[in-house]
């Protein structure tokens, strides 16, 4: 894509966190957590869905103009009262963005790019949705049962809290 185009690249590298505890009650009963990129019309770029319940994720995107799940997996960690959580979303390129729910991150595969038209390098997937991030204006995210949010960062650079102990930041640490 053309370099000079900054309204396509104007979402290059942002980062939004989301961190949070399951408190007051069993999360796996109904606790969910939902964040997503939006347009400025509402319209989906690329969101997830954790279901603390089912012990589940799915990235879900927009195709056609409908939600469609993109991934799913299981958690490698279920939620449990008293845990921190942390959810993660990098805009690595308008259709190269990742999730990171405390530490996992919610895409698996790669695909192999040319960088620069001669060397071959392993990339996330492209995310297969009908708006880029570079359209996107709005993050939302809610929570249920006893999924609470307590801080939410967002920018090209963050400094992560030091007293979360979470394999989130471990991954953060080691992926810089």
């Amino acid at each position: 894509h053309d370099a000079a185009d900054l309204d396509y690249w104007r979402t290059y590298q942002n980062s939004f966190i989301a961190f949070g505890e399951y408190n007051g009650g069993d999360p796996t009963v109904d606790s969910t957590i939902e964040a997503g990129y939006y347009t400025a019309e509402g319209d989906l770029v690329y969101k997830t869905k954790i279901d603390c319940s089912a012990n589940t994720w799915k990235a879900i995107v927009s195709s056609d103009g409908e939600e469609s799940v993109f991934l799913e997996g299981d958690l490698e960690t279920a939620c449990a009262e008293g845990d921190v959580f942390d959810l993660f979303l990098k805009i690595h390129q308008p259709h190269l963005m990742s999730w990171v729910f405390t530490g996992q991150p919610l895409q698996f595969d790669e695909r192999t790019t040319l960088f620069l038209e001669r060397k071959e390098r392993q990339r996330g997937l492209r995310v297969p949705t009908d708006h880029g991030a570079d359209t996107a204006s709005q993050f939302r995210i809610k929570t249920t049962g006893s999924a609470v949010l307590t801080r939410f960062a967002f920018g090209k650079c963050f400094i992560w809290p030091e007293e979360l102990s979470s394999t989130a930041r471990k991954w953060r640490s080691g992926s810089s």
